[in-house]
């Protein structure tokens, strides 16, 4: 396996056991705008780019529950070793972030990146 990125870090962060803690490593930062890499512009506060910002959200909540470096959109929660006690913390944040009430059901019927966000695109059509 050949990773897609490198990030040179100074120290890896620790947990107070004095393992890596893999949750506090972040995610490369995207390629500044006008290079070959860089993602094209969103208009914020289009529903495309809403949907888009819950796809990111949901998405990097299962790479967080997991520890995976990355999910799909069409990655499945329970597939990639998610369980129900797993899920309640995606439900939770999600809830936390959007600020509103979801059912914790919701990730056990939509439980792939893509179909949550529908599901949240239905429930929240203007939030953000």
């Amino acid at each position: 396996m050949i990773p897609e990125t490198l990030v040179g870090l100074a120290e890896l962060p620790l947990t107070p056991a004095g393992r890596t803690d893999f949750l506090a490593l972040r995610a490369p930062l995207p390629a500044p705008e006008g290079t070959p890499d860089a993602p094209a512009p969103e208009v914020a506060g289009t529903a495309e780019a809403r949907g888009r910002g819950r796809e990111e959200l949901v998405a990097k909540l299962f790479r967080d529950v997991l520890s995976l470096p990355e999910v799909g959109l069409d990655d499945d929660f329970f597939e990639l070793g998610g369980d129900s006690l797993r899920a309640m913390r995606p439900a939770s944040e999600l809830q936390a972030e959007l600020g509103a009430e979801l059912d914790i059901e919701l990730l056990f019927d939509a439980s792939t990146v893509r179909e949550p966000t529908a599901a949240l695109a239905e429930a929240l059509p203007a939030s953000g």
